[in-house]
């Protein structure tokens, strides 16, 4: 066993250095038939069981390093944007990200599932900036992949998530970014129905340097409905262009001017690690009122009949959709460019003895919105929706025949099969490639994972 693999009660851990020793992890998982899961930043609950061995990136494979010269950032796999937006910011500059900073760059949300960000409106996905990338696939080969570099899984990993390898460093092309104005503004349930009329109407007129979250939540002022207006701009044209929300008489507004990396850190709180939390989603095309209207239906009836739920919240992501919609659906593998409204349910439970039933009262949420369309975006998917040839039918589209034949070259034997998983019929085989590793004398912690807690 490789110096830098531990056993312990819930999975043997694999706390890599280097791509070599991720490499080497996966050799010794298929020689002694253990599965595979992928731990990047610890946001979302990892998927290891007593028959699995955790790689977990984020404890030595974690670093930043930017080239200003040319507005590059080099990622490792187990980085938080945390991270990134504090390196970027020394130099004037971001990178489209996660809108909160405590989820690994490497996870899904932030990078190979799509990545939607506050800058995409005008960047694009994190897919949409990533220029090259080392993944380490199953065979343990170490590729480099790019526009000009083994190109198939290039085109794969930007959207097809963790299904044929794993990341040990990104490279991120960077923008310039000053301050940016943002309004948080919170109405009480009778002003709703006016609010939405509101919004209806600006998603008419909003430009690409706008974006919009609106969270139905518990807060001080009891439910709300919590809209956070973006405007990466002067604080004067920011107003005016917001001046519509705070004319409707919010019960309470905080607009200021802010770091982007600060930006990141506001929403920190509906989904911090270490609470038992399970995440759904759904995808539309439009801002669509009638479904925000039911949305809130359901999210009060929900929270009223589970009071151990009442710190759950309902997102609705708002991002201009012309730099998205620009790239082609088959140009990369992130098949939901026409859907970039996103719902997140991030359900937050205060009773550990519920954890069991976790997932299965999320999927009850979601069955009191019963017309809205099926696909949802696939980081924000429950896990019981990630399984199967027909969830990744839905997820990819008309994407996932190439994806499969990406698929069966660098992942026959299904060594990746945590999210949305693409079946090949390949017969399974035996890794035998000599263990490498980097490592030097690596510590080894004890870590236990129950499968309804984020850890």
């Amino acid at each position: 066993m490789p110096a830098f693999i531990s056993h312990s009660k819930g999975a043997q851990l694999a706390s890599p250095n280097c791509a070599e020793d991720v490499s080497s992890a996966l050799l010794f998982a298929q020689a002694n038939n253990l599965e595979v899961s992928i731990r990047s930043g610890g946001h979302m609950m990892p998927l290891a069981s007593p028959q699995d061995l955790l790689i977990d990136l984020s404890k030595h494979l974690n670093n930043v390093r930017i080239d200003a010269k040319n507005k590059l950032a080099y990622v490792q796999g187990g980085a938080l944007w945390a991270k990134v937006n504090e390196e970027t910011s020394k130099y004037g500059l971001a990178a489209v990200g996660a809108t909160v900073d405590h989820v690994g760059v490497g996870g899904l949300s932030a990078t190979t599932g799509g990545g939607f960000g506050w800058l995409s409106g005008e960047h694009g996905l994190a897919i949409d900036n990533l220029v090259s990338a080392t993944v380490v696939v199953a065979s343990g080969e170490i590729l480099s992949a790019s526009e000009t570099e083994n190109t198939d899984i290039f085109w794969a990993i930007r959207g097809g998530g963790s299904n044929f390898g794993i990341v040990t460093e990104f490279v991120f092309k960077l923008h310039h970014q000053a301050d940016v104005f943002v309004s948080e503004l919170s109405f009480a349930p009778s002003a709703l129905p006016q609010l939405l009329e509101e919004l209806d109407d600006w998603v008419k007129t909003q430009i690409p340097q706008e974006a919009a979250h609106l969270a139905f939540t518990n807060g001080p002022n009891g439910r709300v409905a919590h809209l956070t207006t973006v405007f990466n701009g002067p604080v004067g044209d920011g107003e005016a262009r917001f001046e519509r929300f705070y004319a409707l008489g919010p019960i309470a507004h905080h607009s200021r001017s802010m770091p982007y990396a600060q930006l990141n850190t506001i929403q920190n709180g509906m989904g911090a690690q270490g609470k038992f939390r399970a995440h759904n989603g759904l995808s539309i095309p439009n801002f669509n009122k009638t479904a925000l209207q039911r949305s809130w239906n359901a999210w009060e009836k929900f929270v009223t009949e589970v009071p151990a739920a009442e710190r759950s919240v309902l997102v609705f992501e708002m991002y201009h959709p012309g730099k998205i919609e620009s790239v082609a659906h088959d140009a990369t593998a992130f098949a939901l460019r026409n859907r970039s409204h996103n719902f997140l349910f991030v359900m937050n439970l205060s009773d550990a003895a519920l954890t069991p039933r976790i997932h299965d009262l999320s999927a009850k949420f979601f069955a009191g919105v019963t017309d809205l369309p099926e696909v949802g975006y696939g980081n924000y998917c429950g896990l019981e929706a990630r399984q199967g040839l027909s969830a990744a039918k839905l997820l990819f589209g008309a994407n996932v025949h190439k994806l499969a034949a990406v698929k069966a070259k660098y992942d026959p034997n299904m060594v990746f099969n945590k999210w949305f998983a693409i079946p090949v019929n390949t017969p399974a085989g035996k890794a035998t490639s000599i263990i490498k590793s980097c490592s030097r004398g690596v510590s080894v912690e004890e870590s236990v994972y129950d499968l309804a807690t984020v850890v």
